[in-house]
């Protein structure tokens, strides 16, 4: 099986991204709402973008899971944060 990658901003820590493996959830795509863990303290975060397997060593852990109950959010949402990113210079937070 192979195993896919994803950026997340956590919810209540906007200026923290980090990567999850997403590998097992299906149907998932970029603004979609899920369910991680940070030192045994759960989070709501939100799928900015898939990303190809990180090259270093570390051992990611997975995403505990998706909460499909709450709609992503939209594509022009999306693409503005991504354009304020680029116009910025600074991570999608």
């Amino acid at each position: 099986m192979e195993e896919n990658y994803a950026s997340f901003i956590i919810a209540k820590k906007p200026n923290l991204i980090l990567t999850y493996k997403v590998s097992g959830f299906q149907d998932l795509s970029r603004g979609m709402f899920c369910k991680l863990t940070i030192r045994k303290q759960a989070y709501i975060a939100i799928l900015i973008k898939f990303i190809s397997k990180p090259s270093d060593s570390i051992n990611y852990i997975s995403i505990t899971g998706v909460l499909k109950d709450i709609k992503p959010l939209p594509k022009p949402v999306l693409a503005l944060l991504n354009w304020a990113s680029d116009y910025y210079l600074y991570p999608v937070s």
